[in-house]
C-alpha cells in the first residue's frame, strides 16, 4: 500500500518538472489547482503522510512493460528497482537480451540488449515518461 502511494506521488512530481523545463510563464506554474492539492494530501494522508514516504528506503518490482516502438507494441517482462526516490532502474527482458534503463539523480543511461550505451542529462530526465514509475 506504501508503494502505490509512493508511485502516485512520484508520478506527479515527474509531471508537474517538465512543465518548469518548458519555458512556462511563472505564473503558469505558480497557480494551483484546489483539486490536485486535494487529491495529493489524500494520497500523502493514505501512505502514511510525509515521514512514512521519506522512509522509503529501496523497492523492487515484477511486471510487464510496453514499449512503443515505430508503430509497434512490445512488450517484455521487466523488473524495477528503486532506491530512495532517486535512483531507479527498469530491466526489460527480451528474447535477444534485456534492455537496461537507470536513472540516479540528474543522470541516466540506457544498455540495449546488444550493449550499446546511451547517455540521458538531467533536462532529458525531467521529461522522461519512463520515470513516472509503472
Amino acid at each position: 500500500m506504501l508503494f502505490r502511494g509512493a508511485v502516485s506521488i512520484c508520478s506527479f512530481l515527474f509531471l508537474v518538472c517538465p512543465a518548469r523545463s518548458q519555458g512556462l510563464p511563472a505564473t503558469a506554474i505558480a497557480q494551483k489547482d484546489p483539486q490536485a492539492v486535494s487529491i495529493l494530501n489524500q494520497t500523502l494522508a493514505t501512505t502514511g503522510g510525509a515521514a512514512a514516504f521519506g522512509s522509503i528506503q529501496d523497492y523492487t518490482g515484477l511486471g510487464t512493460v510496453t514499449y512503443f516502438w515505430t508503430g509497434q507494441t512490445t512488450q517484455a517482462v521487466a523488473t524495477v528497482r528503486g532506491m530512495g526516490i532517486a535512483n531507479f532502474r527498469l530491466d526489460a527482458a527480451f528474447p535477444n537480451g534485456t534492455r537496461i534503463f537507470a536513472a540516479s539523480y540528474y543522470s541516466g543511461l540506457v544498455i540495449t540488449p546488444e550493449g550499446a550505451r546511451q547517455l540521458s542529462s538531467g533536462p532529458n530526465l525531467l521529461t522522461a515518461g519512463s520515470l513516472t514509475l509503472p
